[in-house]
């Protein structure tokens, strides 16, 4: 009985749809002081299906600033 009830518990861990927002671009300006860093051309997509299938990006026809904690690990032209 109680292996059953631990199996239960795993599967439906594993059944969660993982959520995200996720950038793809071109850095364009990076700000080294406050870890600000524009993105041209970036591309985002949430509410994911399934966490072992590929993600549909969705256009965004604008920039994005971001901040990451070490900006000195990015570079201006750099695509990410």
């Amino acid at each position: 009985m109680l292996l059953v009830a631990a199996l239960a518990i795993t599967m439906i861990g594993c059944l969660q749809i993982e959520e995200g927002t996720f950038i793809q671009g071109k850095i364009t300006e990076i700000n080294k002081e406050n870890g600000d860093i524009e993105i041209e051309s970036w591309k985002t997509v949430s509410d994911a299906v399934s966490s072992t299938e590929s993600y549909e990006f969705e256009n965004k026809p604008d920039s994005q600033t971001i901040r990451v904690a070490n900006p000195k690990k990015y570079g201006e032209g750099q695509k990410i």
